[in-house]
């Protein structure tokens, strides 16, 4: 985590603290003082995993049906099951102006399909990756292509 992150978690820290011992003070019914500390604690906690969204932390969340592939890189399984590998695709949505990174769980089937992009990538053509559901069943969680990105289309000359 950047140094800048850590010292916003550690003012965070601070005053909730600070809160807490104003609360241990107050002459107010223990319930409501212990309820106001549990959600001071509550609010550190989401504000904290927020911090993951905001750094570039890869996201596990539902790639787009389609999406631009900007970058793309395969960690693979470690011998004795320590770490199960991943695939990580720097994406941008359509529409979308900021990119995104997005972490995959490994599968050789999708290793093989990474590669093959990356070299067609490489050559200088872009790449346009679609999801697909699943055959297995409704989870939505599917197989992802990539393939070269089509031209884009230039409007008509024609004028009516």
């Amino acid at each position: 985590m950047a140094p800048s992150l850590i010292w916003h978690s550690v003012a965070f820290v601070v005053v909730t603290a600070l809160l807490v011992l104003v609360l241990a003070r107050a002459r107010v019914a223990f319930g409501w003082r212990m309820m106001l500390a549990v959600l001071a604690g509550a609010a550190y906690i989401s504000h904290y995993t927020g911090l993951v969204a905001l750094t570039g932390w890869p996201s596990g969340d539902r790639l787009p049906a389609e999406f631009d592939v900007l970058g793309m890189r395969v960690v693979e399984p470690r011998r004795g099951g320590r770490d199960a590998g991943h695939i990580e695709l720097w994406i941008r949505g359509p529409g979308d102006v900021d990119s995104r990174l997005h972490r995959l769980p490994y599968s050789p089937g999708m290793h093989e399909e990474i590669a093959a992009a990356q070299h067609r990538q490489a050559q200088g053509r872009e790449q346009r990756g679609r999801t697909h559901a699943s055959i297995k069943g409704g989870t939505g969680e599917g197989a992802v292509s990539i393939g070269d990105k089509p031209p884009a289309r230039l409007p008509s000359k024609r004028r009516d």
